[in-house]
Protein backbone atom coordinates (compact mmCIF):
# COMPACT_ATOMS: atom_id res chain seq x y z
CA UNK A 1 0.00 0.00 0.00
CA UNK A 2 2.76 2.66 0.97
CA UNK A 3 4.56 1.33 -2.36
CA UNK A 4 1.20 2.50 -4.82
CA UNK A 5 0.61 5.62 -3.08
CA UNK A 6 4.30 6.81 -3.71
CA UNK A 7 3.72 5.62 -7.21
CA UNK A 8 0.80 8.01 -7.26
CA UNK A 9 2.85 10.73 -5.96
CA UNK A 10 5.98 10.56 -8.45
CA UNK A 11 5.00 13.14 -10.92
CA UNK A 12 3.92 15.57 -8.04
CA UNK A 13 7.70 14.59 -6.60
CA UNK A 14 9.19 15.13 -9.82
CA UNK A 15 7.70 18.46 -10.55
CA UNK A 16 8.77 19.27 -7.20
CA UNK A 17 12.39 18.31 -7.53
CA UNK A 18 12.49 20.15 -11.28
CA UNK A 19 10.98 23.22 -9.54
CA UNK A 20 14.19 22.99 -6.77
CA UNK A 21 16.51 22.86 -9.32
CA UNK A 22 15.48 25.23 -11.52
CA UNK A 23 15.16 28.13 -8.57
CA UNK A 24 18.55 27.37 -7.67
CA UNK A 25 19.89 27.40 -11.10
CA UNK A 26 21.69 30.78 -11.87
CA UNK A 27 20.25 33.95 -13.19
CA UNK A 28 22.26 33.92 -16.27
CA UNK A 29 21.29 30.11 -17.29
CA UNK A 30 17.83 30.67 -16.82
CA UNK A 31 18.27 33.89 -19.26
CA UNK A 32 19.82 31.38 -21.68
CA UNK A 33 17.14 28.95 -21.69
CA UNK A 34 14.74 31.49 -21.83
CA UNK A 35 16.18 32.79 -24.85
CA UNK A 36 16.74 29.66 -26.39
CA UNK A 37 12.86 28.78 -26.09
CA UNK A 38 12.16 32.31 -27.75
CA UNK A 39 14.25 32.11 -30.81
CA UNK A 40 12.99 28.20 -31.56
CA UNK A 41 9.40 29.49 -31.46
CA UNK A 42 9.72 32.63 -33.50
CA UNK A 43 9.97 31.06 -36.60
CA UNK A 44 6.84 28.98 -35.86
CA UNK A 45 4.93 32.31 -35.22
CA UNK A 46 6.10 33.78 -38.01
CA UNK A 47 4.72 31.38 -39.94
CA UNK A 48 0.94 31.42 -38.51
CA UNK A 49 1.51 35.27 -38.76
CA UNK A 50 2.21 34.95 -42.35
CA UNK A 51 -0.20 32.10 -43.11
CA UNK A 52 -3.05 35.04 -41.61
CA UNK A 53 -1.73 37.59 -44.22
CA UNK A 54 -2.06 35.24 -46.79
CA UNK A 55 -5.23 34.12 -45.87
CA UNK A 56 -6.58 38.02 -45.64
CA UNK A 57 -5.16 38.82 -48.88
CA UNK A 58 -7.14 35.60 -50.77
CA UNK A 59 -10.21 36.74 -48.35
CA UNK A 60 -10.02 40.49 -50.71
CA UNK A 61 -9.00 39.07 -53.63
CA UNK A 62 -12.20 37.21 -53.64
CA UNK A 63 -14.35 39.86 -52.57
CA UNK A 64 -17.22 41.28 -54.70
CA UNK A 65 -16.76 43.82 -57.22
CA UNK A 66 -18.70 46.53 -55.75
CA UNK A 67 -16.84 45.37 -51.45
CA UNK A 68 -13.68 46.54 -54.05
CA UNK A 69 -14.83 49.33 -55.46
CA UNK A 70 -16.29 50.98 -51.95
CA UNK A 71 -13.16 50.05 -50.27
CA UNK A 72 -11.02 51.77 -53.39
CA UNK A 73 -13.39 54.76 -52.44
CA UNK A 74 -13.05 54.99 -48.77
CA UNK A 75 -8.91 54.84 -50.13
CA UNK A 76 -8.92 57.75 -52.05
CA UNK A 77 -10.86 59.96 -49.46
CA UNK A 78 -8.41 58.91 -46.95
CA UNK A 79 -5.33 59.49 -49.01
CA UNK A 80 -6.78 63.04 -49.90
CA UNK A 81 -7.33 63.52 -46.32
CA UNK A 82 -3.62 62.74 -45.55
CA UNK A 83 -1.92 64.36 -48.76
CA UNK A 84 -3.87 67.60 -46.92
CA UNK A 85 -2.38 66.92 -43.37
CA UNK A 86 1.13 65.82 -44.82
CA UNK A 87 1.11 69.37 -46.51
CA UNK A 88 0.07 70.81 -43.54
CA UNK A 89 2.66 68.97 -41.13
CA UNK A 90 5.93 69.78 -43.52
CA UNK A 91 4.58 73.87 -42.68
CA UNK A 92 4.37 73.22 -39.05
CA UNK A 93 7.63 71.93 -39.14
CA UNK A 94 8.87 74.85 -41.14
CA UNK A 95 7.96 77.11 -38.51
CA UNK A 96 9.53 74.68 -36.00
CA UNK A 97 12.81 75.27 -37.19
CA UNK A 98 12.73 78.71 -37.32
CA UNK A 99 11.82 79.24 -34.27
CA UNK A 100 14.66 77.06 -33.02
CA UNK A 101 16.87 78.86 -34.94
CA UNK A 102 15.66 82.29 -33.81
CA UNK A 103 15.82 81.72 -30.12
CA UNK A 104 18.92 78.84 -30.15
CA UNK A 105 17.00 75.95 -29.10
CA UNK A 106 17.96 72.46 -29.49
CA UNK A 107 16.26 70.21 -31.90
CA UNK A 108 14.46 67.51 -31.98
CA UNK A 109 15.91 63.92 -32.13
CA UNK A 110 14.19 62.51 -35.71
CA UNK A 111 12.94 59.29 -35.57
CA UNK A 112 13.00 55.96 -38.09
CA UNK A 113 9.59 54.37 -38.18
CA UNK A 114 9.93 50.40 -39.08
CA UNK A 115 6.80 49.26 -39.47
CA UNK A 116 6.11 45.81 -38.14
CA UNK A 117 2.89 42.93 -38.37
CA UNK A 118 1.62 41.71 -34.81
CA UNK A 119 2.76 37.87 -34.62
CA UNK A 120 1.14 37.46 -31.05
CA UNK A 121 -0.63 38.97 -28.11
CA UNK A 122 -0.67 38.03 -24.09
CA UNK A 123 -3.08 40.25 -22.54
CA UNK A 124 -4.03 39.41 -18.59
CA UNK A 125 -4.66 41.44 -15.95
CA UNK A 126 -1.42 41.63 -14.43
CA UNK A 127 0.66 41.42 -17.87
CA UNK A 128 -0.01 42.62 -21.18
CA UNK A 129 2.16 42.27 -24.55
CA UNK A 130 2.72 41.41 -28.13
CA UNK A 131 5.26 40.06 -30.16
CA UNK A 132 6.08 41.80 -32.83
CA UNK A 133 7.56 40.58 -36.41
CA UNK A 134 10.75 42.37 -36.15
CA UNK A 135 14.07 42.59 -34.02
CA UNK A 136 17.54 42.64 -33.67
CA UNK A 137 18.15 42.39 -37.37
CA UNK A 138 15.88 45.42 -38.58
CA UNK A 139 17.32 47.66 -35.89
CA UNK A 140 14.87 47.31 -33.23
CA UNK A 141 16.37 48.30 -29.62
CA UNK A 142 15.46 47.93 -26.40
CA UNK A 143 13.42 50.70 -24.78
CA UNK A 144 12.15 51.67 -28.39
CA UNK A 145 8.63 53.55 -28.34
CA UNK A 146 5.72 51.98 -30.42
CA UNK A 147 3.22 53.48 -31.81
CA UNK A 148 0.29 53.25 -33.97
CA UNK A 149 -2.63 55.87 -35.64
CA UNK A 150 -4.29 56.11 -32.38
CA UNK A 151 -1.10 57.04 -30.07
CA UNK A 152 1.28 55.15 -27.92
CA UNK A 153 1.16 51.32 -27.88
CA UNK A 154 3.91 51.08 -25.71
CA UNK A 155 7.76 50.08 -25.04
CA UNK A 156 10.18 47.51 -26.85
CA UNK A 157 10.92 45.29 -23.70
CA UNK A 158 12.74 42.78 -25.28
CA UNK A 159 14.59 42.17 -28.77
CA UNK A 160 15.05 38.84 -29.89
CA UNK A 161 16.72 38.57 -33.45
CA UNK A 162 13.72 38.27 -35.65
CA UNK A 163 11.46 39.36 -32.91
CA UNK A 164 10.56 41.70 -30.37
CA UNK A 165 8.43 41.57 -27.38
CA UNK A 166 6.33 44.92 -27.19
CA UNK A 167 4.99 46.23 -22.79
CA UNK A 168 1.51 47.68 -23.80
CA UNK A 169 0.36 50.85 -22.48
CA UNK A 170 -2.26 48.97 -20.44
CA UNK A 171 0.42 46.76 -18.45
CA UNK A 172 0.55 47.88 -15.04
CA UNK A 173 4.15 47.98 -15.12
CA UNK A 174 4.87 50.89 -17.86
CA UNK A 175 5.18 53.71 -16.32
CA UNK A 176 5.80 57.67 -17.92
CA UNK A 177 5.16 61.02 -17.59
CA UNK A 178 2.33 62.39 -19.52
CA UNK A 179 0.07 65.95 -19.06
CA UNK A 180 -3.35 67.21 -19.89
CA UNK A 181 -3.27 68.55 -23.14
CA UNK A 182 -3.69 72.59 -22.66
CA UNK A 183 -1.83 72.02 -19.41
CA UNK A 184 2.01 72.56 -18.83
CA UNK A 185 2.30 70.28 -15.56
CA UNK A 186 4.03 67.17 -16.02
CA UNK A 187 1.75 64.32 -14.06
CA UNK A 188 2.72 60.29 -13.89
CA UNK A 189 1.04 57.90 -16.06
CA UNK A 190 0.52 54.47 -15.66
CA UNK A 191 -0.92 51.50 -17.22
CA UNK A 192 -3.22 48.82 -15.33
CA UNK A 193 -6.86 49.44 -15.42
CA UNK A 194 -8.17 46.80 -17.84
CA UNK A 195 -11.60 45.23 -16.57
CA UNK A 196 -12.92 42.53 -18.34
CA UNK A 197 -15.48 43.95 -21.06
CA UNK A 198 -14.13 47.23 -20.48
CA UNK A 199 -12.26 49.00 -23.14
CA UNK A 200 -8.14 49.40 -21.30
CA UNK A 201 -7.36 52.14 -18.91
CA UNK A 202 -4.91 53.49 -16.72
CA UNK A 203 -4.35 56.15 -14.12
CA UNK A 204 -2.87 59.40 -13.93
CA UNK A 205 -1.64 60.58 -10.73
CA UNK A 206 -0.33 63.73 -8.86
CA UNK A 207 -2.89 66.15 -10.91
CA UNK A 208 -3.08 69.41 -8.78
CA UNK A 209 -5.71 69.43 -6.56
CA UNK A 210 -7.21 72.79 -8.16
CA UNK A 211 -7.57 71.47 -11.56
CA UNK A 212 -11.59 70.70 -12.77
CA UNK A 213 -12.34 68.78 -15.74
CA UNK A 214 -13.70 70.78 -18.37
CA UNK A 215 -17.43 70.41 -18.82
CA UNK A 216 -19.03 68.17 -21.00
CA UNK A 217 -15.12 66.92 -22.27
CA UNK A 218 -12.91 64.29 -21.80
CA UNK A 219 -9.15 66.07 -22.34
CA UNK A 220 -6.49 63.94 -24.40
CA UNK A 221 -3.40 63.20 -22.13
CA UNK A 222 -0.27 62.71 -23.92
CA UNK A 223 3.32 62.63 -23.50
CA UNK A 224 5.62 65.21 -22.31
CA UNK A 225 9.19 64.06 -23.99
CA UNK A 226 11.01 63.95 -20.36
CA UNK A 227 12.52 60.78 -19.43
CA UNK A 228 14.28 60.05 -22.87
CA UNK A 229 11.75 57.21 -24.34
CA UNK A 230 9.20 59.14 -25.55
CA UNK A 231 9.16 62.61 -27.57
CA UNK A 232 6.42 64.89 -26.82
CA UNK A 233 2.87 65.50 -27.90
CA UNK A 234 1.94 61.37 -28.90
CA UNK A 235 -1.80 60.59 -27.45
CA UNK A 236 -1.52 58.33 -24.85
CA UNK A 237 -5.60 58.30 -24.18
CA UNK A 238 -8.38 60.58 -22.65
CA UNK A 239 -9.17 61.59 -19.01
CA UNK A 240 -12.54 60.52 -18.51
CA UNK A 241 -12.58 61.48 -14.38
CA UNK A 242 -10.94 62.60 -11.20
CA UNK A 243 -10.76 61.14 -7.65
CA UNK A 244 -9.14 61.33 -4.40
CA UNK A 245 -5.42 61.16 -4.44
CA UNK A 246 -3.67 59.28 -1.09
CA UNK A 247 -1.66 62.56 -1.52
CA UNK A 248 -4.18 65.46 -0.19
CA UNK A 249 -2.05 67.76 -2.54
CA UNK A 250 -3.06 66.13 -5.46
CA UNK A 251 -5.92 63.94 -7.47
CA UNK A 252 -5.63 61.19 -9.69
CA UNK A 253 -7.56 60.53 -12.88
CA UNK A 254 -8.69 57.35 -14.93
CA UNK A 255 -7.27 57.63 -18.55
CA UNK A 256 -9.70 55.67 -21.09
CA UNK A 257 -6.72 54.05 -23.84
CA UNK A 258 -7.85 53.88 -27.34
CA UNK A 259 -9.71 50.19 -27.82
CA UNK A 260 -7.78 49.54 -31.16
CA UNK A 261 -4.77 48.71 -28.40
CA UNK A 262 -5.45 45.44 -28.20
CA UNK A 263 -6.81 44.61 -31.52
CA UNK A 264 -3.90 46.61 -33.66
CA UNK A 265 -2.29 43.97 -36.48
CA UNK A 266 0.35 46.27 -37.17
CA UNK A 267 2.65 48.82 -35.35
CA UNK A 268 5.69 51.43 -35.71
CA UNK A 269 8.77 51.37 -34.13
CA UNK A 270 10.52 54.26 -33.33
CA UNK A 271 13.86 54.17 -33.84
CA UNK A 272 16.06 57.41 -33.01
CA UNK A 273 18.53 58.37 -36.59
CA UNK A 274 21.52 59.04 -33.90
CA UNK A 275 21.22 55.51 -32.86
CA UNK A 276 20.59 53.81 -35.75
CA UNK A 277 23.98 55.71 -37.11
CA UNK A 278 25.73 54.60 -34.15
CA UNK A 279 24.73 51.14 -34.35
CA UNK A 280 25.65 50.52 -38.32
CA UNK A 281 28.99 52.31 -37.21
CA UNK A 282 30.07 49.56 -34.97
CA UNK A 283 28.93 46.82 -37.17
Amino acid sequence: MPRKSLFQRRPLLILGIAFLVWLLLPGIIKTFFRTSIIELQAPSRQAASVVRDVQDYWALRSAGRNTLLRELSDLSRQNSYYQLRSQRIALLEEEIKRWEQLYNLPSHPEYHFEIARVVQRDSTTWWQEMTIRKGRQHGIRKGAPVVFAGGVVGRVREVHLATATVELLSSPGLRLSARISGEARPLGFQGGENRPFHPPGGRLDFIPADYQLPEGTEPLVVTTGLGGVFPEGLVIGRLTSLEESEETLFQAGRVRLDQRLHQIREVAVMIALEESTQASERE
